[in-house]
C-alpha cells in the first residue's frame, strides 16, 4: 500500500509493516533518509545492510540473520536494509515471507516503473508500505524536521518549513544539529518564529571573516586567541557563526565527494553566499577533512551550550584547537 513519509515518521512507535519499499530518482538523500528512519524507529535494533544481488546470490543469507535473532532474542532484535532493489529480490523475500519470516525489511531502489513486479506486488499487498521520494523531496525533510523538532520539544509551525528547508538546501543530512542549534538559540521558549530560523545564517561581519579565513588557512595564532577570547567573553553569536558555516563546509563536501568540482560545488550552497565567503569554505573544504570538522563543530556547539546555560566548562576550545592541529 502507498504511504507517505509524514505518515511514516508519525507512525513511528505503533507502526506494524513486515516490509516498505523506498523508489525514486532522490538517489542523494534517499539512502540516508532510510537509514535514518530506521535508526528512530527501530531504536536498538542491530542493523543489517544487504544489496539485492548479496541476497539474489545467497538468499539464506537472510535465514542465517534470522537464525541469530532467535539466538539471541532476550539481547537483540534485528532489522535488514536492502540496496538496489531489482524484480528478482522480489522472489526471494516472497519465498522468505511464505516461511513466516519476520524480521522487518526496508528496501530502496532507483526509479521503479510502473511495470515492476516489486512495485506492483506492495502496491496491492496489505501488509506492505510503498514510498516514492523525488529529489527535492521536500515532503521527506519536513516529516524529518517535523519529528526531530518534536523530540527536542520544539514547536515549527508550517509556515517556516520552507525557510528551513531552503536555508539546509532541503538536505537532512545535519538537520538534527540544526534543531539542536535552534533549541539552544531560543532558551526557554518552545515555539521556533522565522527570525530563529534567519539568526542561524547571518553574514559574518569583516571581524569573524578574517577569524574564518586564518582557521581555514590553518593560521594557527589568531585562530587561538580569538578562540580563548571569544569563550572567556561568551561571545556566543560569532560561535553561531562558526558552527553555522562548518555545517556548510561539510555540505560542501558532500556535494564534492558526488564528482563536481568545487568551484561549482559550491553554488549549489543555501542560501547562496558571497563570492569571497565561498572561496574561504571551498579552501576549508580542501584543507580540513570532514573528521575534523565533524570534531571541532561539535565543540563549538558545546561550548554555545555552556554559554547559554551559564555553565562551567571542564574543556577549552583553543586547547582543544591546539591539541588537533598540532
Amino acid at each position: 500500500m502507498k504511504t507517505t513519509w509524514s505518515k511514516l515518521w508519525k507512525s513511528i512507535g505503533k507502526h506494524s509493516s513486515k516490509a516498505m519499499l523506498f523508489y525514486g530518482n532522490d538517489a542523494n538523500q534517499l539512502p540516508g533518509r532510510v537509514r535514518d528512519f530506521v535508526r528512530c524507529a527501530y531504536a536498538g535494533y542491530k542493523i543489517h545492510e544487504l544489496t539485492s544481488q548479496d541476497v539474489i546470490k545467497d538468499p539464506e543469507c537472510l535465514t542465517k540473520i534470522s537464525a541469530m535473532d532467535d539466538l539471541f532474542i532476550t539481547d537483540r532484535q534485528d532489522v535488514i536494509i536492502i540496496s538496489q532493489a531489482t524484480d528478482a529480490l522480489l522472489k526471494v523475500i516472497s519465498a522468505k515471507w511464505e516461511k513466516e519470516f519476520d524480521i522487518p525489511l526496508l528496501i530502496w531502489s532507483a526509479k521503479l516503473t510502473k511495470k515492476s513486479k516489486m512495485r506492483a506486488y506492495f502496491e496491492r499487498t496489505q501488509n506492505l508500505e510503498i514510498l516514492p521520494s523525488y529529489d527535492p523531496d521536500s515532503e521527506g525533510f519536513k516529516a524529518q524536521l517535523q519529528y526531530f523538532s518534536g523530540q527536542q520539544g520544539l514547536e515549527i509551525m508550517p509556515s517556516i518549513e520552507g525557510a528551513i528547508g531552503e536555508q539546509l538546501s532541503w538536505n537532512a543530512l545535519f538537520l538534527e544539529t540544526y534543531i539542536e542549534k535552534i533549541k539552544w538559540l531560543i532558551k526557554d521558549e518552545k515555539r521556533v518564529a522565522i527570525e530563529h530560523v534567519w539568526a542561524c545564517g547571518i553574514t559574518p561581519d569583516p571581524e569573524i571573516e578574517r577569524f574564518i579565513h586564518s582557521f581555514l588557512s590553518r593560521d594557527r595564532k589568531l585562530v587561538v586567541a580569538s578562540l580563548g577570547f571569544w569563550e572567556k567573553e561568551g561571545s556566543i553569536q560569532n560561535l553561531y557563526f562558526m558552527s553555522f558555516y562548518f555545517w556548510k563546509i561539510l555540505e560542501l563536501k558532500e556535494i564534492i565527494s558526488k564528482g563536481i568540482a568545487p568551484a561549482q560545488a559550491v553554488y549549489k550552497l543555501r542560501p547562496i553566499l558571497p563570492p569571497h565567503i565561498s572561496a574561504i569554505l571551498i579552501q576549508g573544504a580542501v584543507k580540513w577533512s570532514e573528521k575534523e570538522i565533524q570534531t571541532l563543530l561539535g565543540r563549538f556547539l558545546k561550548t554555545e551550550r555552556a554559554i547559554k546555560l551559564n555553565e562551567e566548562e571542564t574543556t577549552h576550545l583553543a586547547r582543544d584547537f591546539l591539541a588537533m592541529v598540532g
